[in-house]
């Protein structure tokens, strides 16, 4: 799927984002060499942080919500790719 929206769509996958809830999600945005961000809603919980974390696929960015994971991504496609802004929660 990420692939046939590559060609049809004219996405540059340096320049994406993938946004999910869960370890794979992040786990795909770094095998197309996108950028990860993990929303705690739906199915994540605090400790799924740690998890992931400890995998060795650390999202770019944690968002609290949606909005939140909006807002980071605006402010990352403004800086020009800077290095990964990672937000930790307590």
């Amino acid at each position: 799927m990420i692939h046939r929206a590559v060609v049809d769509l004219n996405i540059d996958l340096s320049r994406a984002y993938v946004v999910g809830d869960q370890s794979r999600d992040i786990e795909l945005a770094r095998q197309v060499g996108a950028r990860g961000i993990l929303v705690l809603s739906g199915q994540t919980q605090q400790d799924t942080i740690g998890d992931i974390q400890r995998s060795g696929v650390s999202p770019d960015f944690i968002a609290d919500d949606l909005g939140d994971a909006v807002e980071w991504i605006f402010g990352d496609a403004n800086t020009s790719r800077q290095p990964s802004a990672f937000r930790a929660h307590p």
